[in-house]
């Protein structure tokens, strides 16, 4: 076990070195790792042949979801939904008032969010109406 983990510190080490070295002064801030997490599968790519996991985009307005979307067009998400009560409870710490969110279905049933975003950037998602989520955010705004 020792060996092995010694081996694989040494191939990191060796991957970071050079990619430092050929970054060279262009390094912007460092660099982050991080944990590799097993998702449920969905399906893989069409073109790319990637695999896709089972994730959703949720947009919120003032802690409130607003929409919450397939994230990959492909697929088959079947009745498969995030549980938003979970989601709002963490949006509520989120100092923003209109993000994404963008969340995960780990091996073994557990959800994770993968990333949080400016919602003013965010891409909707295909399946996603344009028009049902600009309803639905002058409705949280107040808006008629």
């Amino acid at each position: 076990m020792f060996y092995s983990r010694r081996i694989r510190a040494n191939g990191v080490a060796r991957v970071v070195g050079r990619f430092l070295e050929l970054q060279g002064s262009d390094l912007n801030e460092g660099l982050v790792f991080r944990q590799f997490v097993e998702f449920e599968p969905l399906t893989t790519h069409s073109q790319s042949g990637m695999p896709l996991t089972q994730e959703f985009r949720l947009f919120f307005l003032d802690g409130a979801p607003i929409v919450v979307s397939q994230y990959w067009d492909e697929g088959d998400y079947g009745a498969l939904k995030p549980p938003i009560e979970h989601f709002t409870n963490i949006a509520a710490r989120v100092q923003s008032r209109f993000f994404t969110m963008d969340v995960a279905k780990r091996r073994g049933g557990e959800w994770m969010v993968m990333e949080l975003g400016d919602a003013q950037v965010s891409q909707l998602p295909e399946d996603a109406s344009a028009s049902d989520f600009m309803a639905a955010l002058a409705r949280q705004l107040g808006v008629r």
